[in-house]
């Protein structure tokens, strides 16, 4: 099913990216065996054995070692499936494999530093089951995106998925993905494709592969230091028409969702008066995601035709006058965000609820350009989805044409941005393709507009990734899965996660558990890349709790230049610096690899190159306390309190205040913030500093390094830019640290000495 290679974007970034040595085989690189071919270069070596396909990688701390029956198997229609026989050597990384079954396919090896694509590309036309077998045993291994995040643990091993595929058995699973790493042993891979995708991890065997492919096209096997591999994953993704969007800064503030404020009750009156509250008790937000219906219909008459956002700014009686909406958003510097669906209700012929006056002409224009998904006659296909009610026809998303169109017509609502809301089973709905959401924010975040991305695969689209719902009402244990599925999509290569909305739906009847979930959850989306709020803080009724949720927000307000900054270096690089999983971080700390579970609630990521969070939330919201906290190896202070530890240690029951924030202090002992007047300062911690340089990204991409001649203990610093001018600095945080002026562009050195 992995169709989307035929388009020119993909095509002409992996024929450039060959063009450019990036990927190359050739003869000259491989030496060649009676029995066996191997390829080497400084970061792993590879070996096919030509009995049975056998494949191996081997890097600098552990092995892809090779299957002990085959390396790869494959199956067509009711065949058995059948295992690789015998490889014969073509030449330029090519082999002809044959099967125990007859059946034949031409393998092809791509290779380059720190990745080896593998493509196999069977005789017999039609779709195949391709797999790909090496030994078991890596464990541990984290990634898999959704599919990861659900998980009683961040270790993801053992992991069996027979059929892994987006909107799975429901609208739970919406950002699909096969990359897993295997830190310990540097090592990582991945399977790309848009159709139902084979994973096992497990003692017996570690195998990828397609269920309904015409050929394998995008398995990868990844070698090298965690930067590395994640730099050579990011090229994958590239290559395989699947970027990340340059994210937007607006969307790493505090936002708001009138979903979580007001839910059915969601109007302009409602929305308006809400925005206005939260405006005048001081909360920073910066985005507002106004409603995803549009509903034409007023609450007192429910039954008539759903609306939609495929209606194209006929906002309805919701929203009787919409200029008056955005002037009030604009006055109080408020992005306006929509939410987005791309499906059009469907005729009534085909059984939908069309109604011109409701919906505008866009169903009818999309059917007469050929617009819409067919069936194999070229009748459109109709589905049922979550919202509207009735059934829709979707957009093809493999029509260029089709998808810039629905990226202009999306234009016409007059809003910044759009929180992409696509929900649907698609195994129900016999339509499975992972893809069909990337071409569509592709072009709207191209066209300048804001997107959070919910359905994706393997990239984001767009600025931040949405886990799915989280609720008070839900049960226990999916509070849990908050922290565990932002650390699946982190190791996933996607780090700019929003946990979503504080508290999720409407809550009532406020009682002191209800009162610190709320208010641990604030603290806890403080300290992840975005956050938003809707239930209202202050009709929690208590100022200790309210207070504690507005220092949030205004923490991860204020420090928005720092941690946007970590989103454009994952954004460049590949690497999650926005938030990075510890086992990611420190992959020879052993006592990293297990550390993250429901059981034992040590939630721990760095934040940015310079923070470790440490959040209290789980399944124990309302009584928690203090948790064990494990500080990696370095010097690390408390940022509430000052005290310094020296890692690798574990602070036992370690207390929290409800107000605290749950931070350390390490590494490069540079973070980044911006004062009300929007001047940025740079704040560093000179006694825990370990001397690598600091890199700041401002918003229009201007680059700064601090340089640290450090640790330098408790005596006085000084501050130069690198060429020498004197730079004034000012004791903050009760001596603690020092902070200055921050000039995009300018690189500064700290160094011992009087401050001046």
């Amino acid at each position: 099913m992995f169709r989307r290679l035929q388009f020119g974007l993909m095509m002409g970034l992996f024929a450039a990216a060959v063009m450019s040595g990036d990927r190359v085989a050739e003869a000259a690189g491989w030496q060649r065996g009676l029995t066996s071919d191997v390829y080497q270069t400084d970061r792993y070596t590879l070996k096919i054995d030509h009995e049975a396909f056998r494949i191996s990688m081997r890097g600098a701390n552990g092995e892809f070692g090779p299957s002990p029956d085959a390396g790869l198997w494959i199956r067509q229609g009711d065949q058995q499936r059948s295992p690789a026989k015998q490889a014969e050597p073509l030449g330029d990384g090519a082999w002809r494999v044959t099967f125990e079954n007859g059946a034949v396919a031409t393998v092809r090896v791509q290779t380059d530093a720190s990745a080896v694509r593998l493509t196999v590309e069977p005789e017999a036309n039609g779709p195949h089951e391709i797999r790909v077998k090496f030994a078991g045993g890596m464990n541990p291994a984290y990634g898999l995106g959704d599919h990861g995040g659900y998980n009683e643990s961040f270790n993801i091993y053992p992991c069996r998925h027979d059929a892994l595929f987006q909107h799975q058995d429901g609208q739970m699973l919406r950002f699909v993905s096969t990359f897993a790493v295997f830190a310990k042993h540097g090592l990582a891979m991945v399977v790309f494709d848009d159709g139902p995708k084979y994973v096992r991890l497990e003692d017996s065997g570690t195998v990828m592969g397609v269920n309904e492919a015409e050929k394998l096209d995008g398995f990868y096997l990844f070698a090298g230091s965690m930067p590395e591999i994640y730099a050579a994953y990011r090229q994958s993704r590239n290559e395989m028409g699947l970027p990340d969007a340059r994210p937007d800064i607006d969307f790493f503030y505090p936002g708001f969702e009138s979903y979580g404020a007001l839910s059915w009750r969601t109007d302009q009156k409602t929305v308006t008066e809400m925005l206005s509250e939260y405006v005048k008790r001081g909360y920073p937000l910066r985005w507002a995601v106004v409603g995803s219906g549009f509903w034409i219909n007023p609450k007192s008459q429910p039954r008539g035709p759903e609306g939609c956002t495929t209606s194209f700014a006929l906002w309805g009686q919701r929203y009787p006058e919409p200029d008056a909406l955005k002037a009030f958003l604009k006055q109080h510097d408020l992005k306006l965000i929509i939410g987005l669906r791309h499906g059009f209700p469907a005729l009534r012929e085909d059984g939908g609820q069309y109604d011109p006056a409701v919906h505008g002409p866009s169903t009818k224009v999309a059917l007469e350009r050929g617009y819409v998904l067919t069936d194999a006659t070229g009748k459109p296909r109709t589905f049922n989805v979550h919202f509207p009610k009735s059934p829709v026809y979707l957009l093809g998303p493999d029509n260029p044409q089709a998808v810039n169109w629905f990226a202009e017509q999306a234009a016409r609502w007059g809003a910044d941005g759009y929180k992409e809301d696509f929900m649907f089973d698609a195994g129900k709905s016999h339509y499975i393709d992972d893809y069909k959401i990337n071409p569509i924010d592709t072009a709207l975040a191209r066209d300048g507009a804001m997107v959070m991305v919910r359905c994706a695969a393997y990239s984001t689209p767009g600025s931040i990734l949405r886990i799915n719902d989280t609720d008070i009402r839900h049960s226990r244990a999916d509070q849990d899965r908050i922290a565990i599925n932002s650390l699946a999509y982190a190791a996933s290569g996607q780090p700019n996660v929003y946990p979503d909305i504080v508290g999720g739906r409407p809550i009532s009847g406020w009682n002191d558990a209800k009162r610190n979930y709320l208010t641990r959850m604030a603290v806890l989306s403080a300290v992840l890349p975005a956050m938003s709020f809707g239930n209202a803080p202050w009709s929690m009724q208590s100022e200790a709790h309210e207070q504690a949720t507005l220092k949030a927000a205004k923490w991860h307000a204020a420090h928005v230049p720092y941690i946007f900054s970590a989103a454009m270096q994952s954004y460049e690089t590949g690497y999650p610096y926005t938030i990075t999983p510890l086992p990611i971080a420190y992959p020879d700390d052993k006592v990293t690899y297990d550390l993250t579970s429901r059981k034992s609630k040590q939630y721990q990521w760095l934040l940015g190159p310079s923070l470790l969070a440490a959040p209290l939330f789980g399944s124990d919201y309302d009584t928690v306390t203090s948790r064990d906290v494990y500080l990696p190896a370095g010097r690390w202070m408390d940022y509430e309190t000052g005290q310094i530890f020296t890692g690798p240690t574990t602070l036992k029951d370690y207390p929290r205040a409800l107000d605290a924030m749950p931070l350390f202090v390490g590494r490069t002992g540079v973070i980044v913030e911006h004062d009300e007047s929007g001047k940025l300062w740079a704040e560093v911690y000179p006694q825990v500093a370990d001397g690598t340089p600091y890199t700041f990204i401002s918003h229009d991409g201007q680059r700064s390094t601090i340089s640290i001649d450090g640790p330098l203990g408790s005596g006085a610093v000084r501050v130069h830019t690198t060429t020498r001018t004197p730079v004034k600095t000012q004791s903050v945080r009760d001596g603690r640290a020092i902070r200055f002026e921050l000039k995009p562009g300018v690189d500064y050195r700290v160094s011992a000495g009087d401050g001046s």
